[in-house]
């Protein structure tokens, strides 16, 4: 929505010559890249909090063992595990 407003804002202030028009659009600007830098710091916390606990050892080998085997069929008959 800034970005839109951004985009629609200005070449009207440019026709017209009004700085109160081009102060209002860079203004949601700035909006626009204060929230892109809020939510891009949001997903590098993610990201950081998912890789230490990827990281740690043992969680990682019962979160892998669960995966591996919730996607498994056994056949008994011929004493195979085929993965889905």
């Amino acid at each position: 929505m800034y970005l839109y407003r951004f985009s629609t804002q200005t070449p009207s202030s440019i026709r017209s010559k009004t700085t109160e028009q081009l102060t209002e659009a860079l203004s949601n600007l700035k909006s626009l890249f204060k929230f892109m830098g809020i939510y891009t710091a949001v997903i590098l916390v993610i990201y950081g909090l998912v890789f230490f606990w990827v990281s740690d050892d043992s969680s990682f080998y019962r979160v892998s063992r669960w995966i591996v085997f919730s996607f498994c069929i056994p056949l008994p008959s011929l004493g195979v595990v085929y993965f889905v």
